[in-house]
């Protein structure tokens, strides 16, 4: 009995609850059909701050939150090295460095490398992959065979690479990424063990990593072994061209780490003086408008840039890399259409090749360039490219290989180190005082080209003949009288024409490379454009329902001031002047939080402060139009209030 009675007592307490629950939807839905404003305001609002945070937290997750496909990824830290003289703050790492590092640590289980720099990021190299089809382009990263046992990383097929692959005579392997396992291969799942042929020569594919995987970006199609000769590589401190990765002990702290490792650089700098050292959307716009405005050193217009790569195996002399390009120039520069036709290293806005030490000859032995970067062109690379002669001449057919080296330099070099005289006929050579090299002529001084980026400083910059230093891996640079994307078809052939085998890769117009080159800088933009979008709108809502909120509640108010002798212009006034007071109010404490957190925005911007005055007066001014905009809707509505009904409102 009293089981029964206690469920019957439930059943109706269910049922009355549901009942009252009811009850106050249907009265919510008559409210809400009563008022379709307040409604329409209410459903915006909370629309557009659930899209707004999903949008938010889909970026934060995808760069922030999102783990790294790693095993612990929090015990993995990455090296840099310090050099105060050079300026340095992130450099990349010599070999015998890093071979030191490792040796001497006890706090890192492993430390591995890979080719990359300070400024672009990862060293990848470009492979003409030869098996299973048409020649390929492939992007390929050398690594010390350690870097997955480092990364905690292992492959989904076959296995990933072993320490004792980096060194010479084991390094003919491979692994693979999912993505290319797939395109190329068709996800064959007998690949573990198939030679391929790289540039010419067999490589044995090892492994395969899973479809998340990514190292260190996700451009990386495959990875190789070093394959160096430990006698020769274990002496080279310089030049730096590796970037390093550890994975640290259990247990061990990162404060641990960075107290080992300063001690260990300050024993081998103690030992090898010479070579070591100490390990808002408004301002966005107008700092995007600032990049957008700079120079870049060169004429965009009508250029187009084309890559390629010659095998080692098939054109190992220097004789064969010259005759090559010097054959392709001369075969595109017949084309219809083509102006001007030379080839680099590496083109503006890709960084650099190479860096060294210089001498300036007849300057004391102290004072010397310890930071040149290098690159290598033909000719009639600057025309191609529309870079401005400022001095002297540029190369001609006379500087080859029988001749006196000569270089053209950029004019930051020029005006650092010759600032008071004219550099036309120094010599300089590529080693410090006290080291042999060549001693090199200036013979011209050319514009400055933008490297590193349009924001970037530029730095001190070399340029030599192809014709004196001939190089395997170049860039076409090709200008036409029309559109340029109409000439890729023809120079195609013509290289065909050449070597059927060689792909032409990073096909692209020089616009395209600038318009690449600020994509960071322009997805920022645009992601705050949206947010700050999205931010005015809610605000623009809420003052919208506020303000139609208190019309509503004044109503009788309104009708007595009315009835009163007030006219429809003195209401409007009064409404509108309610809400300017709270937009002003808002508009100051927004400005006042700006100028405090704009700070933070300083590596960010560029050509523009993080408090400039001309982005916050028209932010301020936007703000307040739209909100005496949002204002005035609800009081017109209030100054056509009939007055006996006003009287009359409850």
């Amino acid at each position: 009995m009293g089981n029964a009675f206690s469920y019957n007592a439930a059943k109706n307490m269910s049922v009355k609850t549901m009942n009252t629950l009811l009850q106050d939807l249907r009265y919510g839905a008559r409210m809400l059909l009563k008022q379709p404003g307040f409604t329409a305001v209410a459903v915006i609002t909370l629309a557009l701050g659930i899209g707004a945070n999903s949008a938010i937290f889909s970026v934060i997750n995808a760069v922030l939150i999102k783990p790294l496909p790693y095993r612990e990824p929090d015990r993995l830290v990455q090296f840099w090295e310090t050099n105060p003289l050079k300026n340095w703050t992130h450099n990349v790492v010599a070999p015998a460095n890093l071979f030191d590092w490792q040796k001497q640590n006890q706090v890192f289980e492993e430390i591995a490398a890979y080719y990359g720099s300070d400024k672009k990021g990862p060293g990848l190299s470009g492979f003409q992959m030869e098996s299973n089809g048409e020649p390929e382009r492939v992007k390929a990263l050398y690594v010390t065979g350690n870097v997955f046992s480092a990364l905690g990383a292992n492959a989904m097929i076959g296995r990933a690479l072993r320490e004792e692959e980096t060194w010479e005579g084991k390094h003919t392997v491979a692994v693979l990424s999912y993505g290319l396992w797939r395109r190329r291969f068709g996800a064959d799942p007998k690949i573990v063990g198939q030679k391929i042929m790289f540039n010419g020569r067999s490589r044995e594919v090892v492994g395969v990593m899973p479809p998340d995987f990514y190292f260190p970006s996700k451009e990386a199609e495959m990875w190789i072994p070093m394959g160096w000769n430990y006698a020769e590589i274990a002496k080279l401190r310089r030049p730096h061209f590796l970037r390093a990765v550890g994975r640290l002990k259990p247990g061990v702290t990162l404060e641990r780490a960075r107290a080992e490792m300063k001690a260990i650089a300050s024993r081998l700098e103690q030992q090898y003086p010479d070579t070591n050292t100490q390990m808002g959307a408004g301002l966005m716009i107008r700092s995007f408008g600032q990049l957008q405005q700079v120079d870049p050193g060169f004429d965009p217009n009508n250029a187009l840039s084309l890559s390629a790569s010659l095998p080692e195996s098939k054109y190992p002399e220097e004789t064969q890399q010259r005759a090559f390009f010097e054959q392709a120039e001369r075969r595109i520069r017949r084309l219809p259409g083509v102006i001007a036709v030379g080839s680099t290293t590496v083109p503006a806005l890709k960084g650099f090749g190479w860096t060294s030490d210089a001498t300036i000859e007849g300057r004391p032995p102290e004072d010397y360039p310890r930071e040149i970067r290098h690159k290598v062109i033909t000719p009639d690379y600057f025309s191609a490219m529309g870079v401005t002669l400022l001095k002297g001449r540029f190369f001609n057919e006379s500087d080859n290989d029988k001749s006196q080296p000569v270089i053209i330099v950029n004019a930051t070099l020029a005006r650092r180190h010759f600032p008071n005289e004219d550099p036309i006929g120094k010599r300089l050579k590529f080693s410090k005082p006290t080291a042999q090299g060549p001693w090199r002529t200036i013979i011209g001084v050319v514009n400055d080209e933008k490297q590193d980026g349009l924001g970037a400083k530029v730095e001190h910059e070399t340029y030599q003949s192809h014709m004196q230093n001939a190089q395997s891996d170049m860039t076409f640079i090709v200008r036409s009288a029309t559109d340029p994307q109409s000439l890729v078809g023809a120079v195609r052939e013509e290289i065909r024409a050449l070597d059927r085998s060689l792909p032409l890769y990073d096909i692209k117009t020089m616009r395209v490379v600038i318009y690449e080159s600020v994509a960071r800088e322009r997805f920022i933009t645009l992601l705050l454009i949206v947010f700050a979008a999205l931010a005015l709108t809610l605000a623009s809502v809420g003052i919208y329902g506020v303000m139609s909120y208190s019309v509503t509640q004044r109503t009788h108010e309104i009708g007595v001031r009315m009835a009163l002798g007030a006219r429809s212009r003195d209401v409007l006034k009064l409404v509108v002047a309610q809400g300017g007071k709270l937009a002003s109010f808002g508009v100051a404490i927004g400005l006042i939080s700006a100028f405090a957190l704009t700070r933070l925005m300083k590596s960010l911007l560029f050509g523009v402060t993080a408090t400039d005055p001309v982005t916050f007066i028209a932010v301020a001014m936007l703000l307040t139009v739209v909100a005496l905009l949002a204002c005035y809707i609800p009081a017109r509505r209030a100054s056509k209030v009939d007055p006996m009904a006003a009287l009359r409102y409850e």
